[in-house]
């Protein structure tokens, strides 16, 4: 009975120490793996604050870009409002005067150039007036008289055309363009000019010929009633 109560004890005693052996090395595997745990948490925990501090601040970068982008775009519309407003406003102003001509303005023709000089009256154009200024080496392209006396409209956009002050008046087209030219070196000669022209005035006043503009377009030589002097 001895004998089989120490055989018990030790089987006993060999049974209890690997139990107490497996349970120390689970409670080490079971702490290892809970560190391993707390480890990727607080990893996992970091990551996900420094994502949000990263998306915030992509979040705000957009929207201050987004703000930026509008308001240049408003600026820009804004002044392209405003261009187009001034010019339906002048389109408006040019098309309203267009649309409304002068009472006192007759009705624009579009003849050639030598025949848009309307009848003029008779002319009044006398060596009674020297201040008038001659001009003794041009002669009008739409009367054709000479030379021309006071002020002289030549044209800007062709070669040797000039009109005098009762041919520019009468004139209604648009392609040419006028202006009112005056040689200095002319002004010696105003003295010899206007000799010249008093003795053309007393000569077409007897009948002898001379060369003058009659005030309808039409330059006469001579007499009056010869038909044959008369060139257009």
């Amino acid at each position: 009975v001895g004998v089989l109560a120490d055989t018990v004890v030790s089987l006993e005693k060999g049974l209890i120490q690997p139990t107490k052996s497996a349970t120390k090395e689970v409670a080490n595997g079971a702490r290892v793996v809970s560190q391993h745990v707390k480890a990727t948490t607080s990893t996992a925990t970091k990551a996900a604050k420094h994502a949000s501090k990263d998306a915030a601040k992509i979040a705000h970068n957009a929207t201050r870009d987004a703000a930026r982008t509008a308001r240049g775009l408003s600026r820009a519309a804004s002044k392209a409002a405003g261009s187009v407003a001034a010019a339906a406003t002048s389109v408006a102003a040019a098309s309203a005067s267009r649309s409304t001509p002068a009472a006192d303005s007759p009705p624009k023709t579009s003849p050639s150039p030598a025949r848009k000089l309307a009848p003029a009256a008779a002319p009044s154009d006398d060596a009674k007036a020297p201040e008038r200024f001659v001009h003794g080496r041009h002669t009008c392209d739409g009367c054709r008289c000479t030379p021309i006396i006071g002020r002289r409209f030549h044209a800007v956009n062709i070669d040797d055309y000039d009109l005098c002050e009762r041919c520019f008046g009468n004139y209604r087209g648009e392609e040419l363009k006028f202006e009112s030219v005056q040689l200095e070196r002319d002004a010696k000669l105003q003295a010899r000019w206007w000799h010249r022209h008093r003795c053309r005035q007393n000569r077409l006043r007897r009948g002898r010929g001379a060369r003058n503009c009659n005030g309808n377009g039409r330059t006469v030589n001579g007499n009056n009633n010869n038909n044959n002097n008369r060139t257009a």
